[in-house]
């Protein structure tokens, strides 16, 4: 887990946009913690032994993979979201037509999805 137990006594205001430092942050665990909680503009974790600083480093890296990661699944999610939309603007306009030229609206609806897939598949 990435919360250190002292963090729910801990006040979003006093560290909110705020620069932080951390004297003695050890692994980091409250430091980080802070980060992600209270959304500082800035932590500085400091501490004399360079190896509790390396594990500090360790989870930072590992923190960022998993926003990265994270921000990679939302953009995919809604790039999907798009295709979907559009899927579906195209499926109501050949309805519309349909209704008019008295057609069948399914094999439309297949081709307005199909159209709306390829034109946001690239990206």
């Amino acid at each position: 887990s990435l919360e250190d137990h002292r963090i729910p006594h801990f006040r979003a205001e006093w560290f909110q946009g705020k620069k932080c430092v951390d004297i003695g942050c050890n692994e980091g665990l409250v430091s980080l913690s802070i980060a992600v909680q209270f959304h500082p503009a800035s932590v500085l974790g400091i501490d004399i032994d360079t190896f509790l600083v390396g594990k500090a480093q360790e989870k930072l890296g590992r923190l960022r993979r998993s926003a990265a990661r994270q921000a990679a699944q939302l953009e995919a999610d809604d790039r999907k979201d798009a295709v979907q939309l559009e899927a579906n603007a195209n499926a109501e306009a050949d309805v519309d037509a349909d209704a008019g030229a008295g057609t069948n609206t399914d094999t439309n609806r297949s081709r307005g999805g199909a159209a709306g897939a390829v034109l946001h598949g690239g990206g």
